[in-house]
């Protein structure tokens, strides 16, 4: 069975929370709240909200939507992609770098041909997809 599991960031304290989505009105206003088994969860920032791909990096680091992947592929230079949802799967975006894999197959596809490695996310690190 595939794992379900998202990611936010506190609203209250910017610290990464990991758990289970739900969505909740306060206030006349709809906040996604992640709940974990030891109530650690919290309100997160609504754009900071990521699940998770099913996939881990060659580290065994687990791959959320939004992390940044260094990708070695060919023996060629390394290069950077961000894991994004679309069309019903996820996918590397490296369009934003001038990358060369111009794909948008199923990441779980990239993973049998590619060696992937997770050296950040975009919000914590936005600099790295700035390196082109």
């Amino acid at each position: 069975m595939c794992e379900i599991l998202f990611r936010g960031k506190r609203s209250d304290n910017g610290k990464w929370v990991y758990g289970d989505l739900y969505h909740r009105k306060i206030c006349g206003a709809i906040s996604p709240t992640i709940h974990t088994m030891d109530y650690t969860g919290g309100n997160v920032i609504p754009t900071t909200v990521g699940q998770y791909t099913g996939l881990t990096d060659k580290n065994g680091t687990k791959i959320f939507e939004g992390d940044i992947l260094k990708v070695f592929y060919y023996g060629k230079s390394k290069i950077f992609g961000v894991v994004k949802f679309g069309e019903t799967r996820f996918f590397i975006d490296d369009n934003f770098m001038g990358g060369d894999i111009k794909s948008k197959a199923p990441m779980s596809d990239m993973f049998s041909k590619y060696d992937f490695e997770v050296v950040g996310n975009i919000h914590d690190n936005p600099e790295l997809i700035k390196i082109g």
